[in-house]
């Protein structure tokens, strides 16, 4: 008898069904705030496209707007600040803007080298001209003691007019310095002035104009984004405007300054109005448009997008301004083959503190066939509101981005009274495997190609 129970169970046990080793199932992200600004000496964030910069130790660095106040420059925003936060959240301001000589409105992201420096644009101030005083912006440098030089000021034409709010500088694997300007360059080319410009600048000081655009239907106008950089030296962009279509466009600028337009935005299903790419090791351009997907032409809340290296173009996800999020912000960050980033409305449209701006915003994730996974929804409140710019990733994985609104409600800043002054966010970690880089790590300027 005691023979048939042992059988019996060793039979039981062998006919069960055979266990396999736990699966690493995903986890949802934890989120958590890292700092809050309060729209003091601190500064404040109030326009989208902000892209932060982090070092190799985990600080982080960014500007947004300060007190400084200089009627001839900046008025009631202040005229800039770069700030940087380190892991204990602590803020240092490392330089404020005065608006003449060093520029104003530090809007669009900073860009960090390996040696500590920091380095940025701002929309106008600088030098000036005759013609225009108040200045046409600035590229600037600011070493790790914290002194401030300015590498360049622009004057219109021919050089170029101020630099947007996104668009950071990218370090080439030269060391010198690549960007865009949203104005300038040719004379009365576009409607509003002129049609901007690619540029270089060397660290130490120096511009020179890669490509000037031609006009809107010509090759594109109002650059915008930060460029990527391939292994010959070809730079690859996007303009805001213009192309074919007036959608805006995906353009490569050779070494010897030739300028190909690689693909022109209908404003219909493909989108409108792209904010810059990234590049993979195989040639793939990615990248948001801030319209476009849906609708009407030039309506709907954008795409995310892919054009590989044969001049396929896809969309990978078409946002609704529902729970998947509406109006992406910024560049993509890519991880293994799954793309991050943010949108600037959408998610919960039932929240009362962001029904009337249609949600405040997500940040997703992409897998290689543009399957959205939605990896956190944005309440307005303590944990921020409508998410500006792209993300950046830390060595563990972490990623880190900024609010426009949110965060302290009661906050007396006058500018952003009752709605918060932004926040700056962390999600840790947003992906499953640890293991797993940015092939872009550690943000515009450290961008590294696998």
């Amino acid at each position: 008898m005691k023979f048939t129970i042992a059988f019996s169970g060793l039979l039981a046990a062998l006919m069960a069904p055979v266990q396999s080793p736990a699966q690493d199932t995903p986890k949802p992200p934890t989120f958590s705030v890292v700092y809050t600004f309060t729209g003091g000496s601190d500064g404040l964030i109030v326009e989208e496209g902000e892209e932060l910069a982090l070092d190799r130790d985990g600080n982080i660095y960014g500007a947004g707007f300060g007190t400084m106040l200089n009627p001839d420059y900046c008025l009631a925003l202040g005229c800039g600040i770069v700030f940087k936060i380190d892991r204990r959240g602590k803020e240092t301001i490392l330089h404020e803007f005065t608006g003449a000589p060093d520029g104003s409105n530090s809007l669009a992201g900073v860009t960090l080298d390996n040696w500590g420096n920091v380095y940025g644009m701002t929309e106008t101030g600088g030098t000036g001209t005759p013609s225009f005083p108040y200045g046409y912006g600035t590229v600037f440098k600011i070493d790790p003691a914290g002194n401030e030089s300015i590498l360049h000021s622009f004057t219109s034409v021919p050089d170029g007019a101020a630099p947007q709010f996104f668009e950071s500088l990218t370090l080439g694997k030269n060391g010198d310095l690549y960007g865009t300007t949203y104005g300038g360059g040719v004379s009365g080319a576009c409607p509003d002035s002129s049609c901007g410009t690619v540029f270089k600048v060397t660290p130490d000081g120096g511009e020179t104009v890669l490509y000037r655009f031609l006009g809107p239907q010509a090759d594109g106008s109002a650059p915008i984004g930060p460029l990527a950089q391939d292994e010959d030296g070809n730079l690859y962009g996007a303009t805001n405007s213009g192309g074919a279509y007036n959608g805006g466009t995906i353009f490569k600028l050779d070494p010897r300054g030739k300028e190909t337009v690689l693909y022109n935005f209908t404003g219909g299903a493909d989108g409108w109005a792209p904010y810059g790419v990234i590049r993979d090791c195989d040639g793939t351009l990615y990248g948001v448009t801030f319209g476009g997907g849906s609708g009407f032409t030039y309506s709907g809340y954008g795409v995310a997008f892919k054009l590989d290296s044969k001049g396929n173009f896809s969309v990978l996800h078409t946002f609704t301004n529902g729970a998947d999020g509406g109006l992406p912000t910024g560049q993509l960050l890519r991880i293994g083959t799954d793309l991050y980033g943010a949108t600037l409305t959408g998610g919960d449209l039932t929240d009362i503190n962001c029904a009337g701006y249609g949600g405040c915003g997500v940040v997703y994730k992409l897998d290689s066939a543009g399957n959205e996974t939605v990896l956190y929804t944005f309440t307005g409140f303590a944990d921020g509101d409508n998410p500006s710019g792209g993300l950046v990733q830390d060595r563990e994985g972490n990623l880190y981005g900024l609010t426009q609104f949110g965060g302290d409600l009661a906050s007396p800043a006058s500018l952003c009274e009752g709605y918060g002054c932004g926040v700056v966010y962390k999600l840790s970690p947003a992906h499953n495997d640890q293991d797993s880089k940015s092939e872009f790590a550690g943000g515009p300027g450290l961008r590294e190609e696998k």
